[in-house]
């Protein structure tokens, strides 16, 4: 059986090349005498010349015989076999996302570009071991779907979901049992009734001491941060419950595992327990400033949280260097009630400078990781909310270490935040409003400010806001009835929540 044409060896003579795989078809112009034999042309065999077949080849486009006329057909051999074929020359893709080209803008390397890719990843899922169902399972998706969102103005790191649910649902201990009770017990509360949650409560508070004083902390080397979380969730509850009482014991044993793992050189908590703990601590001082002790846990959490720099915290509502700020006021503010003579006037007016000078100049950023699961209006509302913690550091500053000009500079500030709480359809962060209603004078202000704290009552469910606004309008009524006394004794505002009662009055 012979070959219509002859083989591509007498055709063209065979060379070598380093060039890639030919791409198209041609037909080349030099020929040899071919005895057309299939499979294998005998001319070459006889001259131990490699027979190329019969058929169309194809060859790089571009490549020119010895000669410099006409093209030399490149020897491309084919794959033995079909899966090889289908192996090579498979369809193929590598896509550029927006997320390459941010991180290529970036100069993002190692970590930070493996966090891109990461952020649209499933978060952890329920746990391993024995199944939660019945009641604690409708709690528990209660928890995740309305609490963990109240509780933060931020979405792609709401630690509340994120971090806390992968926590408690870890193992069965009785650290991890102390936790999810205590989550379960504010999902109770909120959704239920104090009735619901008195036993998860109880059993929290159980559960956590059996974990203090039995051997699971010499077992796992991670339950320090479950014990830690643990006890801020508990405090956390007395926020939702303003019968509990116990806010400020739970915070001092939180602020205990701090002191105790700094003093044994253990690793560092998460940055998320830090913050949150270092919101507590401080917002707690602003109203008990006497209740700040000798070791500044606030210093410690703020030191541990250096590496957020101005980002926008969800669970703060702002970025931790305004809360680092606040912390400052709250101390310069503990220094100067206990210095009567003038001598300290001028290092407080020197710190009033600074930190006047550091919130002008903060900007408070979302992370990127927000741009990628947030609408433009959570952006924006996340935006709106960190500027009125600035806005309401600055008016605490001012009160706190007043100076020439202030009064005038408060009123533009005041127009600020409520031209803010304007644009807010819904308010979350309770300390900022308390400082924005206890410098409103005009009663338009005021209704403003009531009418922001009946929707929040609403939305939010939470007891804390009920007493926050007993203690503006308490203020409010003093103002109203002292305005024909001695001008020159400013009525501070924050006494009116320094009264003993341990109620966290701002988280």
């Amino acid at each position: 059986m012979k070959a219509q044409s002859g083989c591509w060896t007498c055709k063209s003579e065979p060379r070598s090349s380093s060039l890639p795989p030919p791409i198209s078809l041609i037909q080349t112009e030099r020929k040899i005498g071919c005895d057309k034999t299939i499979p294998n042309c005998n001319n070459c065999s006889r001259t131990r010349r490699k027979c190329l077949g019969y058929g169309l080849r194809l060859t790089w486009p571009g490549c020119r015989n010895r000669n410099g006329r006409g093209r030399d057909a490149l020897t491309y051999e084919p794959p033995s076999s079909h899966a090889t074929l289908e192996r090579r020359n498979g369809t193929q893709f590598i896509s550029f996302e927006e997320m390459d080209i941010l991180a290529s803008k970036q100069h993002a390397f190692g970590l930070d570009l493996w966090t891109k890719y990461l952020v649209g990843r499933p978060q952890f899922t329920l746990s391993l071991h024995s199944p939660i169902v019945g009641q604690d399972a409708i709690l528990l998706d209660y928890y995740e779907s309305v609490i963990s969102t109240m509780v933060s103005t931020t979405s792609a790191r709401n630690g509340f979901s994120h971090e806390i649910l992968p926590m408690a649902l870890s193992c069965r201990d009785a650290s991890t049992s102390a936790l999810s009770n205590a989550m379960l017990a504010i999902s109770a509360y909120h959704h239920l009734g104090p009735e619901s949650a008195a036993q998860y409560k109880s059993d929290a508070v159980s559960r956590l001491s059996e974990s203090f004083s039995g051997q699971d902390s010499l077992t796992y080397s991670h339950l320090s941060d479950v014990q830690l979380a643990a006890c801020l969730m508990l405090a956390m509850y007395s926020v939702f419950d303003k019968n509990d009482g116990s806010w400020h014991i739970h915070l001092h044993g939180s602020s205990g595992l701090i002191q105790m793992s700094a003093a044994c050189q253990h690793r560092n908590p998460s940055t998320f327990l830090l913050t949150w703990l270092l919101y507590y601590e401080v917002l707690g001082n602003f109203a008990h400033p006497s209740h700040i002790s000798s070791y500044d846990v606030g210093a410690v959490c703020i030191q541990g949280s250096k590496l957020e720099g101005n980002y926008i915290i969800g669970h703060l509502g702002c970025s931790v260097e305004i809360l680092e700020i606040i912390h400052e006021i709250n101390g310069l503010r503990s220094r100067t009630s206990r210095c009567a003579d003038n001598r300290s006037s001028q290092p407080s007016i020197e710190s009033r400078i600074w930190l006047d000078g550091r919130l002008q100049a903060l900007i408070q950023r979302l992370h990127p990781d927000e741009n990628l699961c947030t609408t433009p209006a959570e952006r924006c509302r996340t935006l709106i909310t960190a500027e009125l913690y600035r806005l309401a550091t600055i008016l605490y500053l001012q009160r706190v270490c007043p100076m020439e000009g202030d009064h005038a500079r408060r009123v533009g500030y005041l127009d600020q935040a409520f031209d803010a709480y304007a644009k807010l359809q819904r308010v979350s962060s309770p300390w900022p409003l308390f400082v924005v209603a206890c410098e409103s004078r005009k009663d338009e202000q005021r209704l403003i400010i009531l009418e922001i704290l009946d929707e929040m009552d609403r939305a939010r469910s939470i007891g804390n806001i009920s007493d926050m606004r007993k203690a503006i309008e308490m203020y409010w009524k003093q103002c109203d009835l002292r305005v024909d006394m001695d001008q020159t004794r400013q009525l501070e505002w924050w006494r009116f929540v320094d009264c003993g009662i341990t109620v966290p009055w701002f988280v």
